[in-house]
């Protein structure tokens, strides 16, 4: 099959669509990609895949944070932003927003407009009423089927909690979640770990607690999702410095 390269690495400052920054063939810290890795060793692709099995990676031991979000284009920076949901038209998503960050050079600015622009659930065509965004790994990984093995999810069981840190433009509400990806490849933590937090206009830190979870298999490290009837004139808020530790 005649094909063609046209990005060899990521580019996570582009974002929009949100596929953008995730075209190479290498990621943003120059690591090959499964098919990089099959390149290099002139295994055909093919073979590759098939003969690769569901397994985990574990972060380092040693207590530091694995961070899903650090800066943008951050080295440490860990799953994509790939998993939207519900009225996916609503949503705007900027990983690279410079202002009043809560530290180092940028935060995640989110812009929420519930207008039910392309509707994602299962809905007959009607608006969902509600959208929201998975970080994933890999990117646009549902657990539908087995990736390659050196991209597959994570684990995470070293961790007891997840921290981020977020404000909004005018007090809105918004569910956050761990986990609860399905699919015979999803997450180990099937119904996910959730809190719903009302953000004001300052900086605030927030948690999920993860004690007793099932952390071995994670694909869907991290997501946000608001609904239409909460924030009925729509939602703005940041998110930055979003990480899993272990207390």
């Amino acid at each position: 099959m005649r094909f063609a390269y046209f990005e060899a690495f990521d580019q996570p400052w582009k974002s929009n669509p949100p596929v953008e920054p995730y075209w190479g063939i290498f990621r943003q810290d120059r690591s090959p990609k499964a098919l990089a890795e099959a390149l290099v060793s002139k295994t055909p692709c093919a073979s590759a895949v098939n003969a690769t099995r569901v397994m985990q990676i574990t972060p380092p031991l040693g207590g530091g944070p694995f961070f899903i979000y650090k800066d943008d284009g951050a080295p440490a920076n860990h799953f994509f932003p790939t998993g939207l949901m519900g009225d996916i038209g609503d949503i705007q998503q900027r990983p690279n927003w410079s202002v009043n960050p809560k530290a180092g050079e940028s935060c995640i600015r989110i812009d929420y407009n519930p207008r039910g622009r392309t509707p994602s659930c299962d809905s007959g065509g009607s608006p969902c009423n509600w959208a929201g965004v998975h970080w994933q790994q890999p990117m646009n990984n549902w657990g539908m089927k087995p990736v390659a093995k050196q991209d597959d999810g994570f684990n995470l069981s070293n961790y007891k909690v997840l921290r981020f840190w977020a404000r909004s433009d005018n007090p809105v509400t918004v569910e956050f979640k761990v986990g609860g990806i399905l699919g015979q490849y999803g997450d180990s933590l099937r119904s996910g770990r959730s809190r719903t937090f009302d953000l004001g206009t300052m900086w605030k830190e927030y948690a999920i607690d993860l004690s007793g979870a099932d952390l071995t298999h994670i694909i869907g490290g991290f997501s946000w999702s608001a609904t239409k009837a909460l924030n009925p004139g729509g939602a703005t808020f940041y998110l930055d410095e979003i990480r899993f530790e272990v207390q």
